[in-house]
């Protein structure tokens, strides 16, 4: 049985990338499998749109790349057939979409308005697709991403985080004890309690306002991030939020020369 499962939708990433850019991911997929391999993990390949690899897993392919339904009934199916330690989903949700969770704090006049949150929760439990998030509160599954960049045609930045996913140098867990946590000064209460069910303690959190972008190297070094911020499908930066006042939390500009090999950084946005 394979250690690892990667899927991906291979029509979404032709029509992406054209025949020559997918030629190239195809490889680097490769290269990551034998990696694995490598390292002790049988790592497996199957595309969500092929019928051939779906049957094998016992489900059916999916036709319609941006259909919620049909991503999460494929990958319940490979979850079933094969049972694997972990599974990756390649691509941003234009090649395998998130899956569309009712937001229960949806308000049309309040601090939330988006009616809709999208995430690959689902993904990680075994219920069947429903848009209820009361549906998905118990993951039994490790489920991760490897994301391209959204709506773009730049198949070399696949390219390279495929590369640095087989390039990786497992570290002492211990390595990663000390966070750089970030939140809108609004979500304090919420980021505090993920933070501390992390890390243990929340005492260096730090809130914007009234704090800004301009963070010490001793704090940007450390290997464990966690941002719970405002952002955007194409912006450069994270933004912190008191009242109607969003200034920044991150400028991506400003990080050259500050970051650690090896940081790993959650986004809880």
């Amino acid at each position: 049985m394979p250690d690892k499962i990667i899927v991906t939708n291979e029509s979404a990433l032709k029509a992406k990338y054209q025949v020559a850019g997918f030629t190239a991911i195809k490889a680097a997929i490769q290269k990551l499998i034998a990696a694995d391999l490598r390292r002790g993990l049988k790592s497996v390949y199957i595309t969500l749109d092929s019928s051939a690899s779906m049957k094998k897993a016992g489900g059916k392919a999916v036709d319609k790349p941006t259909d919620p339904k049909q991503n999460k009934d494929a990958i319940d199916a490979i979850f079933k057939k094969f049972a694997p330690h972990y599974l990756l989903i390649l691509g941003a949700q234009d090649v395998v979409p998130h899956q569309d969770l009712q937001n229960p704090v949806y308000s049309a006049t309040g601090e939330d308005t988006d009616k809709i949150a999208f995430g690959d929760i689902p993904y990680a439990c075994e219920q069947p697709y429903s848009n209820k998030p009361e549906d998905f509160i118990g993951p039994t599954r490790v489920v991760g991403r490897l994301p391209d960049l959204l709506n773009s045609k730049n198949f070399k930045y696949l390219i390279g985080v495929l590369q640095t996913a087989a390039d990786y140098k497992q570290r002492k867990p211990s390595d990663y004890d000390s966070y750089f946590g970030v939140s809108a000064a609004v979500w304090k209460n919420s980021t505090a309690l993920s933070i501390k069910h992390t890390f243990g303690s929340n005492t260096d959190l730090q809130l914007v306002p009234p704090k800004t972008e301009q963070w010490a190297k001793n704090l940007t070094s450390r290997l464990s991030h966690f941002f719970n911020c405002h952002g955007g499908d194409t912006d450069t930066h994270y933004y912190g939020q008191l009242g109607q006042k969003y200034p920044h939390a991150l400028d991506a500009s400003l990080l050259k020369g500050k970051i650690s090999e090896g940081t790993v950084a959650a986004a809880e946005c």
